[in-house]
């Protein structure tokens, strides 16, 4: 009796690890990653990502970590003048501020939806965002050290903005906007372009660089800006250099270009899902590029792009060990089980019904914590229908029907009906061919379709069938 019990309860034992081992992916020491927006760096070895669900991940040159933002809003921007002082930004008026031991909340003063931050020091610093009317106008707030302020409102939302000095600061966004801000007012530029700009970045007062929609990418001298041709007509959402003749851009379809002072070209990064493009981009050195892309991250050591292994969300390696364990049990239980043929059949039924159960118990807590759609997409015999979509980006913090609003979670759907969604929260990709929605076409992501209503002009998804 004594040892028919140890036989089930190893059998037990064994069958909740090998149920666990179901979490971890093919080929799986990590999971996939919640999508990443912005990346900024003090150093090589210091380097802040952040992303949507309050997502932020830090590397320090050898480990990437998930770190408490203590919100659950999306995060559109990330800067700051050193380890121990990061600014971060994001939808409903979100400002967190870490100061090298946690982060905390900041009282903005607005709740419109916030898209980048830039500064000069810990007390002159400049966030850039959505206005009172989404999509059609524009905030600036503006830190002295001790409280943030509005300092100017215009037309156009306001997507990035860069500078090099106090009195020498770019602001840059929708329908081709650009703002310079000489140290006592901000006033508009002559544009070249009537795309939207999604990037700015300022190396000196002569050199300064913007890219946006249909492959725009623009370039100031000192004096005037003007086009320049990035050989793509795809949506480039991101732009970084530290030397005018070594700047680096990503878009759309795993598009990174490379400009070395006589023009722009691709340089290869063979992503890994081309259909999930690098948005954003930051180095510390033209030998130590971040990339950042739905599927992973990217990294250029100088010659060539590599992916990253980031933070896996269920400690890995643990699940790893505890997965061959579990298949040690089973294989000694078996063992010992030969000894009560007579019970076996019984024994094997009740065991797949424990495996099952507790294979279920496993994916409603993943759903219950929201745990990406990607990660849930790969798991075998999981439902994941109502997992959030994995597919958004860093885009507008606002709704583009209906006003402002504050950020919010997507809501999860387990059906085939339309579901409506706000504009601020549709995938950066899904922006980024924005007008095919406007003309009443559909597009089609890995686990979502997206519209926008014929009569109600409000954006929709549903899942794929």
């Amino acid at each position: 009796m004594r040892k028919s019990r140890m036989v089930t309860a190893s059998f037990l034992v064994a069958a909740m690890l090998a149920a666990a081992s179901l979490l971890l992916p093919s080929g799986g020491c990590a999971i996939s990653l919640p999508h990443l927006n912005d990346i900024w760096g003090s150093s090589s070895s210091d380097v802040f990502m952040v992303g949507d669900s309050g997502t932020i991940l830090h590397y320090d040159g050898s480990i990437w970590s998930s770190m408490n933002s203590g919100t659950t809003g999306y995060l559109s921007g990330v800067w700051g003048t050193s380890s121990s002082d990061v600014f971060a930004v994001g939808g409903g008026g979100t400002i967190i501020h870490y100061d090298g031991t946690s982060w905390s909340q900041m009282n903005s003063g607005t709740s419109h939806g916030l898209n980048d931050v830039w500064g000069v020091s810990s007390s002159d610093v400049f966030v850039v965002g959505t206005g009172s009317t989404a999509y059609t106008s524009s905030t600036i707030l503006h830190y002295d050290g001790s409280e943030w302020s509005i300092v100017w409102g215009g037309a156009n939302q306001l997507e990035a903005v860069s500078g090099t000095s106090a009195i020498n600061v770019f602001a840059v966004g929708r329908g081709g906007t650009i703002l310079h801000y000489d140290g006592s007012d901000w006033s508009a530029m002559p544009s070249p372009s009537m795309d939207s700009l999604h990037d700015v970045c300022a190396i000196s007062s002569s050199e300064v660089w913007a890219v946006g929609d249909s492959g725009t990418i623009l370039h100031y001298d000192g004096s005037t800006w003007s086009s320049m041709n990035s050989g793509t007509t795809g949506y480039l959402g991101g732009v970084w250099g530290n030397r005018p003749t070594d700047i680096f851009a990503v878009g759309v379809r795993c598009t990174i270009l490379h400009y070395a002072g006589g023009g722009w070209g691709p340089s290869n990064a063979n992503c890994e899902k081309p259909n999930h493009p690098p948005y954003a981009i930051w180095g510390s050195s033209q030998s130590d590029v971040f990339a950042l892309t739905d599927s992973g991250i990217l990294h250029w050591k100088g010659n060539n792009w590599s992916h990253v292994q980031g933070p896996s969300t269920f400690v890995p390696l643990i699940y790893a060990g505890l997965s061959a364990l579990g298949v040690c049990l089973l294989i000694a239980s078996v063992i010992c089980a030969r000894s009560y043929k007579s019970k076996r059949s019984q024994a094997k039924v009740r065991i797949q019904d424990m495996k099952s159960e507790i294979t279920a118990m496993i994916e409603e807590a993943i759903a219950e914590n929201g745990v990406a759609d990607e990660a849930a997409a790969q798991l075998p015999q999981v439902n994941t229908g109502d997992a959030n979509e994995a597919e958004t980006g860093k885009v507008t913090k606002q709704a583009r029907v209906g006003g402002p609003t504050a950020a919010r979670p997507l809501q999860r759907i387990s059906d085939h009906k339309w579901h409506d969604m706000e504009y601020d929260t549709l995938p950066k990709w899904v922006k980024g061919r924005i007008k095919t929605l406007d003309q009443g076409k559909e597009l089609t992501g890995m686990s979502f379709r997206y519209r926008r209503h014929s009569q109600t002009g409000r954006y929709q998804r549903r899942l794929r069938r």
